[in-house]
C-alpha cells in the first residue's frame, strides 16, 4: 500500500530550477507517445468524448503550450430581455495553423433559473444561443503546437454558459433546491433543530419521493461519525443527480473524497475528482477543506497509475489553489507536498 503523507522540506533555489528542467524533459518524454495515441482515439475516430481530458492536452497544458486569442460570446440581446439561461457545447477542430472550425453541436440546453437544475428547460429552442457561440469562434485562434518541429491539428469540446445575473446558485451563493413549497418549509424545520438524528429519520421517510435526501442523510450520518453511512450516501446522492446542486454536489463530493482516501479507496477517488469540482475550486477561491480533497484526490491518481494528472494537478495545487487559502501553515503544507510529489512523478521516468 502507497500512502502520501504531509512532511515539510525545505528547498533551495538549485533544486527548484533542477526540477524545473526534469519537468521539461519529462513532458518532452512523453509528448510524442501522448500523440500517436491522440491520433488513434480522437482525430481518427473524430469523436469528441475520445479527446476530453487526453494525456496530450494534459501534457500541453502543463508545458503552457495552450495559448489562445479567445473571446467570450455575446448574450442574445432577445435572450437577455426574455431572461433566459443557456448551455452549448460545441465540437471544434483547431488546424496546424492555429485556426478554429466548428465540427458539431453536442449539446444545447436553454430556460429559466437554475444553470445546473435546468428545470422545464427545453433542447429545441436555443438557435440564438448556438448562432452567437458559433460566431464567436470564428474569431478565434490559437498558437501552434508542435511534435518534432511539425505543427499538429486538434479537437476539443468547448461549453459556453450564458448566465443572467442572479439567477443560479453559484451567482446567488446560496443553493437552490428544486422541491415543493411544503416540503421546503418541512425540511427547513428539521434543519433549525440541529438534531443529526432527527434529520436521518426524517430523510429516510422522505428519500423516496427526492434524491436530495441522500444528501441531508450523508451530512447528517457524516457529523455523528458514521463514516460507512455517510460514504454510502453521498455516493447514493451523486449517483442519481450528477452535478445538478452547485454546492451539495461539490461538498459531496470533497466528503466522499476524503473518507474514501483513509478507507484506501483510491480509484473511487480518482474517479469522483472531475472538471466540475476543479472549477468549482476556482469559482469559490478554495476553501481549505477543498484544497486538502485536491491533494488527496492528486495523491489517489498518482497511486492509480494516471501519473500525468496527477502531475497537473499537483502543479496547480502548488502554483495556483494553495494561494486560496488564508491559512499560511496550510499553505506551506500544500506546496511542499505538491513539491515532494511532483519530483517522485518525474524522478520514477528517469530511474
Amino acid at each position: 500500500m502507497k500512502n502520501f503523507y504531509f512532511i515539510f522540506l525545505a528547498l533551495i533555489p538549485t533544486v527548484i530550477l533542477a526540477l524545473e528542467s526534469k519537468l521539461d524533459l519529462y513532458l518532452l518524454e512523453k509528448l510524442d507517445p501522448a500523440y500517436q495515441e491522440y491520433k488513434i482515439k480522437c482525430l481518427n475516430k473524430q469523436d469528441w468524448r475520445a479527446c476530453e481530458n487526453s494525456k496530450l492536452e494534459l501534457i500541453i497544458g502543463i508545458s503552457n503550450q495552450n495559448k489562445s486569442n479567445k473571446m467570450s460570446a455575446k448574450y442574445p440581446k432577445r435572450e437577455v430581455e426574455k431572461g433566459r439561461n443557456a448551455i452549448v457545447e460545441l465540437f471544434l477542430e483547431i488546424e496546424e495553423n492555429g485556426e478554429v472550425n466548428y465540427i458539431s453541436t453536442i449539446k444545447s440546453v436553454c430556460g429559466f433559473g437554475d444553470i445546473y437544475l435546468q428545470t422545464d428547460w427545453s433542447k429545441d429552442d436555443c438557435n440564438a444561443f448556438i448562432k452567437s457561440s458559433k460566431d464567436t469562434i470564428k474569431n478565434w485562434s490559437f498558437d501552434p503546437v508542435l511534435i518534432n518541429g511539425e505543427p499538429i491539428k486538434r479537437m476539443f469540446a468547448h461549453r459556453f454558459t450564458f448566465l443572467i445575473e442572479d439567477s443560479t446558485s453559484q451567482l446567488i451563493n446560496n443553493q437552490i433546491v428544486d422541491l415543493k413549497d411544503k416540503d421546503l418549509r418541512r425540511l427547513n424545520r428539521v434543519i433549525k433543530k440541529n438534531n443529526h438524528k432527527a434529520m436521518i429519520a426524517f430523510a429516510k421517510d422522505n428519500v423516496t419521493q427526492h434524491p436530495i435526501y441522500y444528501y441531508y442523510l450523508a451530512s447528517s450520518s457524516d457529523q455523528i461519525g458514521q463514516t460507512e453511512e455517510a460514504i454510502k450516501y453521498y455516493l447514493r446522492f451523486l449517483e442519481e443527480t450528477g452535478d445538478r446542486y452547485f454546492y451539495y454536489s461539490n461538498f459531496a463530493k470533497m466528503r466522499s473524497i476524503n473518507l474514501l482516501y483513509f478507507d484506501e479507496r483510491y480509484e473511487e477517488v480518482a474517479e469522483i475528482y472531475d472538471d466540475e469540482f476543479a472549477a468549482y475550486i476556482k469559482k469559490m477561491n478554495g476553501g481549505d477543506q477543498f484544497l486538502i480533497a485536491h491533494m488527496l484526490a492528486a495523491s489517489s491518481k498518482l497511486i492509480v497509475g494516471e501519473d500525468i494528472e496527477a502531475l497537473k494537478m499537483f502543479l496547480d495545487l502548488k502554483n495556483k489553489f494553495s494561494l486560496y487559502t488564508k491559512d499560511e501553515s496550510l499553505r506551506n503544507t500544500l506546496i511542499k507536498n505538491s513539491e515532494i510529489q511532483i519530483e517522485q512523478i518525474i524522478n520514477n521516468t528517469h530511474g
